[in-house]
């Protein structure tokens, strides 16, 4: 099979035959111990997040004072976080030597933004076990696209590219609408429930380009195990499964939080 071009870099063929091959079972347990590596730097950092912010709305003034201070720390350690994981992701899939170390920077940098941002919904949402719900979907969507994938009802081919760039282009005018349609009608504080709606829309249809995306990366690592790409392959492979399982994350967390700003109550 002829590798996809995202991954043109990788060497096939017959300079890959002298080195120890990639395999599926490789890539699974790179990808595993990568994940891990990110939910567990995320459970600790939104553990952080809670107590803090927790702190920083009791009526003991020096708990509240530490408590701001160590989250204007952590906003600034979460900003220069998205730097390092965009850097380390970018670095890590055009090279694949490069991937080993990449993929572990990238792990421990995306983990403390999604544990940054989940620590906030989860102290603004209590009980309500958002970030459980997200990995949850996130698994799911990962067991059902990966069935499709082995059953071969679903194929990288002309049709899929179309569709998700009808997808992504229909997201990102529908974006755009609405920054600008809040911008010229005032609703600058508040949105409207119409609002949070088209919102909600627009994840969702980012939440459909990332799903659909996956399938690009099974085909990735079909590619470069049918291909007898070398062993250090797999590290690049595990990347692009990983970049690509943290966005779903993210954006099923974006959309639980719109569905109880419709639905329900904030604490």
């Amino acid at each position: 099979m002829k590798p996809t071009p995202i991954f043109s870099k990788i060497e096939t063929g017959s300079k890959c035959y002298d080195d120890v091959k990639a395999t599926y079972t490789g890539i699974s347990i790179k990808t595993f111990i990568s994940l891990a590596l990110t939910m567990l730097v995320a459970i600790v950092v939104a553990t952080f997040m809670i107590l803090s912010i927790n702190k920083a709305i009791t009526e003991n003034p020096e708990d509240t004072e530490i408590a701001m201070k160590w989250l204007t720390t952590s906003s600034v350690l979460a900003i220069v976080s998205v730097i390092i994981a965009f850097i380390s992701a970018l670095v890590g899939r055009l090279s694949d030597k490069a991937a080993k170390v990449c993929i572990f920077i990238y792990s421990i940098s995306e983990g403390f933004v999604l544990g940054f941002i989940t620590g906030i919904v989860e102290a603004v949402y209590p009980n309500q076990y958002i970030g459980a719900l997200a990995v949850f979907g996130t698994l799911v969507i990962f067991t059902v696209m990966l069935l499709l994938f082995v059953t071969g009802v679903l194929r990288v081919g002309s049709f899929l590219r179309r569709f998700l760039a009808a997808v992504l282009i229909t997201a990102v005018a529908l974006g755009l609408f609405t920054i600008l349609f809040i911008l010229f009608s005032g609703l600058l504080s508040t949105y409207s429930t119409n609002i949070i709606w088209l919102i909600l829309l627009i994840e969702t249809l980012y939440l459909v380009y990332a799903c659909f995306s996956l399938i690009y990366s099974f085909n990735e690592a079909q590619a470069v195990v049918e291909s007898g790409c070398r062993k250090e392959s797999e590290w690049s492979v595990a990347l692009g499964l990983l970049i690509t399982l943290a966005y779903i994350y993210l954006q099923l967390l974006r959309i639980i939080v719109l569905l109880l700003q419709i639905f329900g109550k904030r604490n």
